[in-house]
């Protein structure tokens, strides 16, 4: 699914972790994609889901925990995002 300069990084971060394997993922993320366009991307995501008729077997607790896992994913792209930009203009 990955292209495959992006599947090395995963196959490099998998097997052997380092820092600088991470932080070149988290460096080339937020320069191609920014943090407002994550958010608007995991709220179509959301909402798509919550409100796909399809998905009969979705209960309320399903529901509510898709929101909370929106929220909180939200967060953490946030908290990113500022470490990312903190460093970068440090």
């Amino acid at each position: 699914m990955l292209p495959g300069a992006l599947k090395h990084q995963q196959d490099e971060l998998t097997s052997r972790p380092k820092e600088a394997t991470a932080k070149k993922i988290v460096d080339e993320y937020f320069r191609y994609v920014d943090v407002n366009y994550i958010h608007e991307q995991l709220w179509l995501l959301t909402h798509g889901t919550i409100t796909n008729e399809l998905l009969e077997t979705q209960t309320a607790a399903d529901r509510h925990n898709l929101i909370f896992f929106y929220g909180y994913t939200k967060l953490f792209f946030s908290a990113a995002w500022f470490l990312y930009n903190k460093e970068k203009t440090g």
